[in-house]
């Protein structure tokens, strides 16, 4: 499933904190001595646009662990690294324009983004983990039968997840930092494959992102999850989830939560999609750790 149009993941002002308002005109070097309420901090930050600092963005495509990847950074020598899958049919320049929309905000960060295409070619441009029956998927959520989808341990998992092992592993020697420093997500099936990964890699990332995604491998995840109760999980469901209904992100939020996974679970009025809130989490995270 691509996530389209991405225009509307801009940040916008009416979303923001008084600090991260605060924080975006000390940026601009703005005085808000005389901004009482926080429509003031609103305001000026609107007015002031015009001195956002641009950061240098530099953009390319590269193979690591033998997938083709768009990678999007400030700096070449980063201090945090962002992993992010895209789902099923997509492609990674799909979300690749979330890195610049993010990178606008992170100002002085070197955070390096990766968006690797799929390693499974369904032709043309489009491309997945792991094939997928979505008219067999609908059909089970349209006859009661979703507990099949979080038993299932999906064909192709394995390869999908030794490829992005790799490309994990080709980062890390590519960058010298630890796996402390990444940050692994995607949205839909990527994220699957994320959370999939990480649960089963010795090291624990700075945090995992499970935009959209579903509780799979339930068996094999539940031998797993004992070990990686700190792990942090950032997890966004849309409440109007036409591909994955609600109801499956929050199965996936129950079981995390019931076995002592630090989980972060935001509800959206949304479908299949990544939100302005799935976001400004992330560059929450990526600030607090560099």
């Amino acid at each position: 499933r691509r996530v389209r149009d991405l225009s509307y993941i801009n940040m916008n002002v009416e979303s923001l904190s008084i600090k991260e308002l605060k924080e975006i005109l000390t940026k601009r070097g703005v005085d808000f001595s005389d901004c009482f309420e926080k429509s003031d901090l609103q305001q000026k930050v609107r007015n002031t646009e015009h001195l956002q600092k641009t950061t240098s963005v530099t953009k390319s495509k590269t193979t690591f662990g033998g997938l083709t990847c768009y990678t999007v950074s400030t700096s070449p020598t980063p201090e945090i690294v962002v992993i992010l899958c895209h789902g099923y049919g997509a492609n990674a320049k799909d979300i690749e324009p979330l890195a610049e929309i993010m990178l606008k905000e992170l100002s002085g960060h070197k955070v390096l983004f990766v968006f690797p295409d799929g390693n499974l070619s369904l032709g043309g441009s489009s491309y997945a983990w792991w094939h997928l029956d979505i008219n067999s998927l609908l059909t089970r959520f349209m006859t009661g039968r979703v507990q099949e989808l979080f038993t299932e341990i999906p064909k192709g998992l394995d390869q999908a997840r030794e490829k992005l092992i790799k490309l994990i592993e080709d980062l890390k020697a590519h960058t010298k930092l630890p796996f402390s420093k990444f940050v692994v997500g995607g949205f839909s099936q990527g994220s699957m494959l994320a959370l999939d990964t990480c649960l089963r890699l010795e090291e624990q990332p700075m945090a995992v992102c499970v935009f959209s995604g579903s509780l799979i491998c339930m068996e094999q995840w539940q031998s797993l999850v004992a070990k990686k109760k700190s792990m942090k999980i950032l997890q966004t469901h849309g409440l109007e989830d036409p591909i994955l209904p609600f109801i499956v992100g929050s199965k996936l939020n129950e079981f995390l939560t019931s076995n002592g996974v630090d989980v972060k679970f935001l509800s959206y009025q949304g479908g299949h999609s990544i939100p302005p809130i799935a976001l400004q989490n992330l560059l929450a995270i990526l600030k607090s750790n560099s």
